[in-house]
């Protein structure tokens, strides 16, 4: 099971598309896509924009942890 990025959540809690979020932050939807992915981090002046969008629901800690996730090496299986 894939992990759910804190933003993602709260945009599906808030009823707020992914249009409308970039647009209050003056960004793309593809950019902030690529955060609810893992792909990129945002800057850190862009973390704190989104922190006080959501009444800091969403923390720069959240987006540095989710990005973890995507970052640890995969386990290797022993042969059986």
């Amino acid at each position: 099971m894939k992990p759910i990025h804190p933003l993602r959540r709260w945009l599906f809690e808030n009823q707020e598309t992914l249009a409308v979020f970039a647009a209050r932050l003056s960004t793309s939807q593809g950019f902030i896509s690529d955060w609810l992915t893992g792909k990129k981090l945002p800057s850190g002046d862009m973390m704190g924009r989104v922190a006080i969008a959501t009444k800091n629901a969403v923390t720069p800690n959240d987006f540095v942890t989710f990005k973890q996730t995507f970052d640890k090496p995969a386990r290797k299986r022993r042969a059986s």
